[in-house]
């Protein structure tokens, strides 16, 4: 499988401020199952429903955040990113197949990730291989200790180590 192409530069646009980890809180994982309910009905009408995604999904030291994924289709993109720009306001970033709209729920941060084409294919792999490897999230917490000295950094080395996965893939 073909990784999704970041040129080094794209990195520049992050502090180099240290990354904080916190460990795995079920609390968080319940607020994120709580979320996607709310998110499952403010996209009902499309027959969408969300995915945990990220450290919380895999129950690893992260930021401590939500991320949850929709997965769109190219007659679902438009209508679908439209609906929730409404809801939660513009996106923090967009490309053309990866929306990132941040929030915040039950005192959260949130990362509400519309991805669509290779974008969604890569992403589905990427999640279905850490979660049945717990020895790769087991690595990908040890990169993630060793480069939270500096967020640019720290999502240099992520996407890396991401990309070195999806090739195998």
């Amino acid at each position: 499988m073909k990784p999704i192409p970041l040129d080094d530069s794209y990195f520049e646009r992050f502090s180099t401020r240290p990354v904080t980890l916190k460990p795995f809180d079920p609390q968080t994982k319940a607020a994120a199952l709580a979320l996607m309910a709310l998110l499952n009905e403010q996209v009902a009408a499309w027959g969408l429903r969300s995915v945990l995604h990220g450290s919380t999904a895999l129950e690893l030291e992260g930021k401590g955040e939500i991320e949850v994924v929709l997965y769109l289709d190219d007659e679902t993109w438009e209508p679908v990113k439209s609906h929730l720009f409404a809801i939660y306001g513009q996106p923090y970033s967009q490309e053309e197949n990866f929306v990132n709209i941040n929030t915040v729920y039950a005192d959260i941060e949130v990362e509400i990730i519309l991805l669509r084409g290779h974008d969604a294919e890569v992403n589905r792999a990427l999640m279905d291989y850490l979660h049945s490897h717990p020895d790769a999230g087991a690595e990908y917490v040890t990169l993630k200790r060793r480069y939270a000295s500096s967020k640019r950094e720290y999502y240099r080395q992520k996407h890396r180590f991401f990309c070195g996965i999806i090739e195998q893939l």
